[in-house]
């Protein structure tokens, strides 16, 4: 009978935490002027059982490099725009996911970023033959500048290594 009670806990236990993960979901509120746009290209031709999803998720960086989520946007075949707030440091993840039947698979690219007042930035997503080419531009008059790419874990070498600041500030 005890273990009958223990197992009881148990699933029920289970049954709470997994009702507390699962929340709805958190659309990003891009209440900002547009100035980010995500350029999209997916071609994944896997046939009739294969579904492609894309999202971009926002999260806003504080300045000892702690992350809050801001929320994910949905994101379709060619131009997606919507706005970052400028002058805030946030970290944007576009992540494809693929299921196939029972299975499925997430790949995940992303940078650190801080939109600067009056500019427009452009994403190039490209998802094709399960291969992911991600890039950052800043759109200028005259064409565009690739930015580099620059890792949440940037952020983390800052915090513990002073003397990384610089690279942050300099590619943000």
């Amino acid at each position: 009978m005890k273990n009958f009670v223990s197992w009881h806990r148990l699933i029920f236990l289970s049954v709470g935490l997994l009702a507390g993960c699962a929340a709805t979901p958190q659309y990003y509120p891009n209440t900002h002027e547009k100035n980010l746009t995500v350029n999209l290209k997916l071609s994944e031709n896997g046939g009739f059982m294969t579904t492609v999803n894309a999202y971009a998720g926002v999260n806003d960086i504080a300045g000892d490099c702690s992350s809050r989520y801001l929320g994910f946007v949905d994101l379709k075949d060619g131009a997606n725009k919507f706005g970052l707030a400028p002058g805030k440091r946030a970290y944007l993840a576009v992540q494809i996911s693929t299921s196939i039947g029972y299975s499925s698979s997430q790949l995940q690219r992303g940078t650190l970023i801080t939109p600067v007042a009056g500019k427009q930035y452009e994403i190039t997503a490209n998802y094709v033959d399960g291969m992911f080419d991600f890039r950052l531009f800043e759109v200028t008059k005259s064409g565009k500048k690739e930015l580099p790419i620059v890792p949440i874990s940037a952020c983390k070498l800052a915090k513990d290594d002073r003397r990384q600041t610089f690279a942050i500030q300099q590619f943000s």
